[in-house]
């Protein structure tokens, strides 16, 4: 009775000890941070995390102003990552038959 005790209680710890290592936070999928930024005299161009780039046609300035440009703001340009690629299901046996 006292092994199956001890049994039962190490299972529970391990459990609580998995669950505190491997437990992260989670976040929304936004638009994501910038990864980078470049500016040039033909505007500036702005790379998210997600991959999608934006351009702001001007160039800014060290007072927080932008010189030349729309002043609309951002305008998405697209994704650098490209968009789902597409798949078919198959089965086991016929993945196995094609690298017979």
């Amino acid at each position: 009775m006292t092994r199956r005790f001890f049994y039962i209680s190490m299972g529970i710890v391990a459990l609580a000890a998995a669950y505190h290592l491997g437990a992260t936070r989670t976040e929304a999928q936004g638009g994501g941070q910038f990864a980078g930024i470049a500016a040039g005299p033909t505007g500036t161009l702005a790379i998210t995390t997600s991959g999608d780039v934006y351009q702001h046609w001007g160039e800014p300035r060290c007072d927080g102003t932008w010189y030349g440009g729309c002043p609309d703001g951002w305008t998405y340009m697209g994704s650098v990552l490209g968009g789902p690629v597409p798949t078919e299901s198959q089965s086991f046996g016929a993945v196995k038959g094609m690298f017979k």
